[in-house]
């Protein structure tokens, strides 16, 4: 989904004025976009981002450039990279890699993957996470990927997500799997979970 122009020009001026431990404001957003709270990953916060004079309130993950994956229902309908911009990888057991990994467009894609694992309805073995965060980290992503023997794809249902996906599938030496079966007709699986 494009935002207009004024939502990009606020989004590319942001900046984070604080970031701490989730709370209770933190959990109701959660809540209202579908996303269970019982098993958040510790790397989750509550974060007060300050985009053209105007403080939001949200939730965020650093991404790996130190960057913060940030969403506020009131800001963007989507999740976007407060800069710098990189991608975020979540191992399953901290300091140890996995050999297989989900891949995932945003940080509310991730968390609701974390949902529907929770509810057993999705059936993959703990893995570790990747969210790309933003279109231009596709190939850091994409390098990230050749690390492991397995890839699961939750990847938007629009021509640039099944473009990834093709390019994730033409890499050697490791098995992948299109999961954007489940979400179906829905353009990405945070909006399939909040629309349920």
């Amino acid at each position: 989904m494009r935002s207009s122009p004024s939502v990009q020009t606020k989004i590319s001026n942001a900046c984070v004025q604080k970031e701490y431990s989730l709370d209770w404001k933190g959990l109701i957003l959660l809540n209202e976009e579908g996303i269970s709270t019982t098993h958040l990953p510790a790397r989750l916060r509550s974060v007060e981002v300050l985009a053209l004079n105007v403080v939001y309130c949200g939730i965020g993950i650093r991404n790996e450039m130190g960057g913060m994956e940030f969403y506020s229902a009131s800001l963007c309908r989507s999740s976007f990279t407060v800069k710098p911009a990189g991608i975020t990888c979540i191992p399953r057991v901290e300091g140890h890699r996995s050999d297989a990994c989900c891949v995932f467009a945003d940080m509310m894609d991730y968390l609701a993957y974390l949902t529907l694992l929770e509810k057993q309805e999705v059936l993959i073995p703990a893995c570790d996470c990747i969210i790309m965060g933003a279109i231009s980290n596709f190939m850091d992503m994409l390098h990230e990927c050749k690390m492991y023997a397995h890839i699961c794809c939750f990847l938007p249902n629009t021509i640039p997500g099944r473009t990834m996906f093709l390019t994730i599938n033409s890499l050697k030496n490791c098995e992948v799997k299109d999961f954007s079966c489940i979400y179906g007709k829905t353009i990405c699986l945070h909006q399939y979970v909040k629309r349920r």
